[in-house]
């Protein structure tokens, strides 16, 4: 016997349909698209479709960039899907810099990125401590709490920052996690002039964390760099070690990133490329 469907379960189906016809628009132009032409593309009613992008970039499954006006799909499908394809530009840069720093530490080693009104892990390298911090790819981390994600919130515009705490608030998972609006805006700004976040056992007890910002070759803020592990093992004379570690590791990623997206210099046909010729070292320029 055929169970008719109720209007409101209809009505729910249609809307998850026009959600997914925003997401599936979006799939198919990784260059970003208006809400113009998603309307287009998906077709939508313009007014639908703004109703919609706000609800998705609150759920992290579509972004847009500060004064743009395009949409791309979101980091937060990461968690959906366990991973978004693997060589991405900045996970694939970042990578063999996250295992070196891991390696010479001897600490686990995050890269994140603000997915919505949160953080999301794009890659991680554990430590191979016998004690150690383990994290999955395409975990979903609050942004007030643990350096990893508050390094990353220090760079939202102000009233970023305010929506988040509207949306989620600022919930407390241990006695040291900032639950008060007006401390943790100090403390971004903190973060902002010092250029790194440090964390103590604001997730999880006696777990710290360091953690930097990674820039892409227009200085913007794309991702943060941690260093995570037990605190017995992070103590504060480890501090200075870590930090120049990280400012090594980050400054890398975005040498490389810019070399990346450079392309390859062409060798000359008597000789090695112009620019070691002149400099005579293989340093960008």
């Amino acid at each position: 016997m055929r169970k008719h469907l109720s209007q409101s379960d209809k009505d729910s189906l249609a809307s998850l349909e026009r959600g997914l016809q925003i997401l599936f628009a979006l799939e198919r132009f990784p260059e970003g698209l208006t809400a113009a032409e998603i309307a287009a593309e998906a077709g939508i009613p313009a007014s639908t479709v703004y109703r919609y992008l706000r609800k998705l970039s609150a759920w992290g499954l579509v972004t847009s960039t500060p004064g743009s006006s395009r949409y791309w799909l979101g980091n937060r499908l990461l968690s959906l899907a366990g991973k978004v394809p693997a060589e991405r530009e900045l996970v694939a840069v970042a990578r063999p810099h996250m295992t070196a720093l891991s390696r010479r530490l001897e600490e686990t080693v995050l890269l994140t990125q603000v997915s919505g009104h949160e953080a999301i892990c794009l890659e991680r390298v554990e430590s191979r401590q016998v004690v150690r911090l383990s994290f999955d790819r395409g975990v979903v981390l609050p942004l007030h709490a643990g350096a990893s994600a508050r390094v990353l919130m220090a760079y939202l515009e102000p009233e970023e920052v305010d929506a988040v705490i509207r949306s989620v608030g600022l919930p407390r998972y241990t006695e040291n996690t900032i639950t008060d609006p007006d401390r943790l805006k100090a403390v971004l700004q903190e973060v902002r002039e010092r250029g790194y976040a440090i964390s103590d056992e604001e997730m999880d007890r006696g777990v710290r964390s360091i953690s930097m910002p990674v820039r892409d070759p227009e200085g913007r803020v794309v991702a943060g760099m941690c260093v995570v592990g037990p605190r017995f093992r992070l103590g504060d004379e480890r501090v200075p070690e870590i930090l120049s570690a990280l400012r090594e590791a980050t400054d890398a990623v975005t040498r490389d990133l810019a070399q990346r997206r450079a392309g390859p210099v062409a060798p000359r046909p008597d000789g090695p490329p112009a620019r070691e010729r002149a400099t005579g070292t293989d340093r960008p320029l």
